[in-house]
C-alpha cells in the first residue's frame, strides 16, 4: 500500500511531499538512535527478553541491577567459603 502511494506521489511529481516524508523518517530514526545512546529509550519488555537467558545475558541483567549485584556477591562468597576445604584437600594445601 505504501509502495503504491509513494509511486503515485512520484508519478504526480509531488517531490516536496516525498522530501518531507523522507525527512520525517530520518528524524524518527535519529530520535531512536539518540535515545538509545542516552539510555532514554523506553520499551515495554522484560530484561530476560532483552538480554536473553544465556550466561552473558544473565551477567548483563545482574550488572544493571545493584540489588542483584549484592545477592550475586553473597552467593559467590558462600560458594567460595564452602568449597575452600574441598579445594585445599584436592591440592594438598590444607594446614
Amino acid at each position: 500500500m505504501l509502495h503504491l502511494l509513494l509511486e503515485s506521489t512520484f508519478e504526480n511529481k509531488e517531490y516536496l511531499k516525498l522530501h518531507k516524508s523522507t525527512l520525517r523518517k530520518v528524524d524518527i530514526i535519529d530520535s531512536i538512535i539518540d535515545r538509545t545512546d542516552k539510555n532514554e529509550l523506553k520499551v515495554i519488555s522484560k530484561s530476560k527478553h532483552i538480554y536473553g537467558l544465556t550466561i552473558p545475558g544473565i551477567f548483563e541483567i545482574v550488572k544493571n541491577n545493584w540489588i542483584l549485584i549484592i545477592i550475586w556477591s553473597v552467593i559467590i562468597y558462600i560458594v567460595g567459603a564452602a568449597t575452600e576445604p574441598i579445594i585445599q584437600g584436592i591440592f594438598g594445601t590444607a594446614s
